[in-house]
C-alpha cells in the first residue's frame, strides 16, 4: 500500500468519524426538540442553569462510559466550546 492510498484511507476514515459525529449530534437535538421523546426529562435535568451545557452523570462501568447518551453528551458540549 502506497503513502497516497493509505492518506486517502485516512482522509476517508476522517470524514466518516465527522459524519458520524454530527449525526449523533443532530439526534442528541431531536431529542432535546421533543417532548414527547422518553430520553427529554432526563436530558433537560441534565442541563447546566449557567449554559447551554449538558452535566453527563456519574459512571461507573464501561459500558456506561461508553454508551450513546455519554458520548453525545461529550460531542454536543465540544462544539458548544467551539460556538
Amino acid at each position: 500500500m502506497g503513502k497516497r492510498s493509505l492518506a486517502n484511507k485516512t482522509d476517508e476514515l476522517a470524514a466518516l468519524v465527522k459524519d458520524q459525529s454530527e449525526y449523533r449530534v443532530q439526534k442528541l437535538d431531536a431529542i432535546l426538540e421533543n417532548p414527547d421523546h422518553s430520553l427529554y426529562d432526563e436530558l433537560v435535568e441534565m442541563r447546566s442553569t449557567f449554559s447551554h451545557r449538558l452535566i453527563p452523570p456519574r459512571h461507573t462501568t464501561k459500558c456506561l462510559v461508553q454508551s450513546f447518551l455519554l458520548v453525545v453528551i461529550g460531542l454536543h458540549n465540544q462544539g458548544l466550546s467551539l460556538i
